[in-house]
């Protein structure tokens, strides 16, 4: 966070310090009042005359940024901001009946006055206001494919419009129908099949194409739409696709036929199971002039179904948006892709899917229209004029298709910016009037702007050869336009002056013939350069004799000098480059840390240029850092030898054979992780540990690094293995014996509580018992007492 701090604090006042000297020669450039006031609002005119300006760094400029003039010029400084007021600003509101309109949108009116490049900004709401009317027009398919579609909707009518009821109070709903253009090859031919194209199987109502047919106007009659919709005739054609877009644009254009109210939310229903004809597909029939755009209905049928082609899918969406409609597509899931695709390329348009009887349609419509109204869109009207921007900022954080578009329920408000830009005098300056409007709405604000063109002190008389301009030319809020024969910024120099010649020779540099360089106007014997803006470019023509510049050195990705951090351009067209970097343009850097290897430089193989490491041809060397060489003899079966002898005391080489290898060996912990050098590893002379090391050279020496120890395999003995495998033998068995001894208990107890409960079951009340006897009985006998009872029973026994 504390580098992220510095970074800003450091960035953001170079940036401002850019911009202002940029702002400085834009300024500086211009020769007029009105071209200086048009080119940026940091930079203003000072109308005081030439003589009686202050000066800055030994010169002074008529335009400039505001803040030099209001050091050098505060009483003559002209310059303005933009800015606007309100003309019309009704409250935010319901509609209170039927006849009163809705207030959805504020401010409903604004003036704007505009400073040519600068922008002003206006704060605009929108609130969605309940029961708003709504008009619906239900658009079907009606061939014979869409028959129990149609008998579906004719029963869910008046379902349909207490769904919607219960969104709007003020609801309409209209009927119309389309099936194709009647004319081969989109109809079959035969003069039977013309007259009913529906199949043989059909015995119902039949009647032959038509491009479309408005059956009921918008109404609240629901009575009215079920019986129209329930005998209206199916028809039939050949090709898949219908003429839907034909029927589209006329019940969009068609105001007075359908019924449209131009305060209400027009909403368009197209439902259908086939897909479309493009425009161009009626030259197929020989149909050849395009579709013009204009409603043509007779006895509420299309009459030039086979006199116009297909409209166009720019032509629907322009009518949709210049006509404020809003359309679904109820298709089936075989079509849903294909209008899925067509709802891209047409604003305010949605997709849903429609079941096979069209049973779910009413749920279709009330969902999708919940999103259509929610959805608020910013639009701009066509009348707009070349020269005039105008962008949206919303306050929500939803960009659909890169508009300016915020999602809204009924009583939810929403704040927009609209930001409007001029960048040339428009209209001369006078009153100009657009709108911006929400799409699907009738809800506009009506926008008057002007541009300010001229200056103020232009409106003023201009004074002719008065002294300010040395009786030799016109006066003009601070400047001179002289007249001809006379120059100079007072007018002061004569062409026809003996010493003209003089003063133009003192702006020819030595040994050369143009003047100014032929870069500059040479002034009473002064240079004046041309500006950066009349060259087009953002640097400056400067020099005494306008012999300098900053763009002819040379350049690397467009940058002069490879940009001012690594060079500046000189006045000799030559670049001067800063410390680290060198050549023609500056883009070589001087540093060799991207070629050192193991304190070497490019491997001691080649040399470092512009911070990258060039091998040399014949060395065989290749790499970043000249460390690959493919044709040389690879270094690691020739060295094992040597690196176990010196460094693991083993291998084969004798004590002698093993005092001659010639390279210099080095430890490290782990050459695993070396990976600037190439790695060798082998197992030892028992395969039982693996040993790894790098080479490399350095200083015409081969250098070992040798890892200190093996990466050795753990080898157990038979011993150890006999008493692993019977110790796992064991305690397996020994698992075993516990889970089945735990199951066995399990089992026990279970048992043993199903005995209890049976036993519990089985007690019997033994007063109740008739089987139940004591072991004992005693008899008495009310005769005899005493012993004789005694004695009479011990006889018996």
């Amino acid at each position: 966070m504390l580098i992220k701090s510095f970074l800003i604090n450091l960035i953001l006042p170079l940036l401002f310090i850019i911009h202002v000297i940029t702002s400085l020669e834009q300024c500086n450039s211009q020769e007029s009042c009105s071209s200086c006031l048009s080119l940026s609002n940091q930079c203003a005119w000072c109308s005081q005359n030439s003589s009686d300006m202050s000066t800055r760094n030994g010169s002074f400029f008529h335009c400039d940024t505001i803040d030099n003039l209001q050091l050098t010029c505060p009483d003559h400084l002209v310059s303005f901001k933009s800015y606007h007021y309100v003309l019309q600003n009704d409250s935010l509101s319901n509609a209170i009946t039927n006849t009163s309109q809705a207030v959805q949108l504020s401010p409903q009116a604004v003036h704007v006055i505009l400073r040519i490049n600068d922008s002003e900004k206006i704060p605009i709401r929108f609130r969605q206001a309940e029961d708003y009317p709504v008009d619906l027009y239900f658009l079907m398919d009606l061939s014979h494919s869409m028959l129990d579609d149609k008998e579906k909707l004719s029963y869910l009518g008046r379902i349909l419009a207490t769904q919607m009821q219960s969104i709007t109070k003020n609801f309409r709903l209209g009927f119309g129908s389309f099936v194709d253009k009647n004319v081969p090859p989109f109809v079959q031919p035969a003069p039977n099949t013309v007259e009913r194209p529906c199949p043989t199987s059909y015995n119902g109502p039949c009647v032959k194409a038509y491009g479309f047919k408005h059956h009921m106007k918008l109404s609240d009659d629901v009575a009215e739409f079920e019986y129209q919709v329930r005998e209206a005739p199916v028809s039939g054609n050949i090709d898949a696709p219908e003429g839907g877009l034909d029927a589209v644009m006329q019940a969009i254009v068609c105001d007075d036929i359908i019924g449209w109210r131009n305060d209400s939310r027009k909403l368009i229903v197209f439902s259908t199971d086939a897909g479309f004809h493009y425009a161009g597909d009626g030259r197929l029939a020989g149909i050849i002039e395009p579709n013009d755009g204009e409603c043509h209905m007779t006895n509420n049928e299309y009459t030039h179904s086979d006199k116009q082609d297909y409209p166009s899918i720019g032509q629907i969406s322009a009518k949709l948006s210049e006509k404020n409609v809003n359309i679904i597509f109820a298709v089936t899931q075989s079509q849903l892709a294909l209008y899925q695709t067509l709802t891209e390329l047409i604003d305010g348009a949605v997709v849903g899917e429609l079941k096979q009887d069209s049973s779910n349609i009413v749920n279709l419509i009330s969902q999708n229209y919940r999103k259509i109204s929610s959805s608020i869109m910013m639009m701009v009207s066509n009348d707009l004029p070349d020269g005039l921007t105008v962008k949206f900022t919303p306050d929500c954080q939803e960009n659909k298709r890169n508009k300016p578009e915020c999602t809204v329920n009924v009583g939810g408000v929403l704040n927009f910016e609209v930001e409007i830009l001029a960048t040339k005098c428009i209209n001369n300056g006078a009153p100009t009037t657009f709108s911006i409007y929400t799409h699907g709405l009738n809800d506009k604000i009506r926008i008057t702007f002007q541009t300010n063109c001229s200056c103020p002190c232009s409106k003023v008389p201009r004074q002719a050869n008065g002294p300010q301009c040395s009786n030799h030319g016109i006066y003009e809020c601070g400047v001179c336009a002289c007249e001809k024969g006379f120059y100079g910024r007072e007018c002061e120099c004569d062409k026809h002056s003996t010493n003209a010649d003089e003063k133009r020779k003192q702006c020819i540099k030595p040994g050369t013939s143009d003047i100014c360089s032929g870069r500059g106007q040479c002034t009473c014997g002064r240079c004046a350069c041309e500006s950066a803006t009349t060259l087009g470019t953002d640097q400056r023509i400067y020099g005494d004799y306008c012999e300098c510049d900053d763009f002819s050195c040379p350049r690397k990705n467009d940058l002069i000098c490879s940009g001012a951090d690594h060079g500046i351009c000189t006045c000799d067209k030559r670049c001067k480059c800063k410390e680290g970097w060198t050549g023609d343009d500056c883009s070589c850097t001087t540093k060799t840390d991207t070629c050192r290897v193991n304190n070497t430089i490019c491997n001691n193989q080649g040399v470092c240029e512009c911070g990258r490491c060039k091998c040399n041809k014949d060395s065989g060397y290749l790499g970043p850092t000249c460390e690959d060489c493919p044709t040389c003899e690879h270094r690691c079966a020739a060295t094992k030898d040597c690196v176990l002898c010196k460094v693991f005391q083993s291998g084969s080489l004798t004590d002698e054979q093993c005092d001659q290898c010639p390279y210099r060996f080095e430890t490290i912990d782990d050459a695993r992780k070396d990976r600037y050098h190439r790695l060798c590893q082998f197992d030892d002379e028992q395969d039982q540990c693996r040993f790894f090391y790098t080479y490399h050279n350095e200083k015409d020496q081969l250098v070992l690094r040798v890892q200190k120890t093996k990466s050795c395999r753990r080898i157990l003995s038979v011993r150890s293995t006999i008493i692993i495998i019977v110790s796992s033998i064991l305690a397996f068995g020994l698992f075993c014996l516990m889970v089945w001894r735990m199951l066995a208990t399990l089992h026990d107890r279970r048992e043993f509580a199903k005995f209890e409960q049976e036993r519990e079951k089985a007690k019997w009340e033994t007063d109740v018992n008739p089987l139940y006897r004591q072991a004992t009985v005693k008899y008495q006998n009310p005769t005899y007492r005493g012993y004789k009872v005694a004695a009479a029973l011990d006889s018996n026994q």
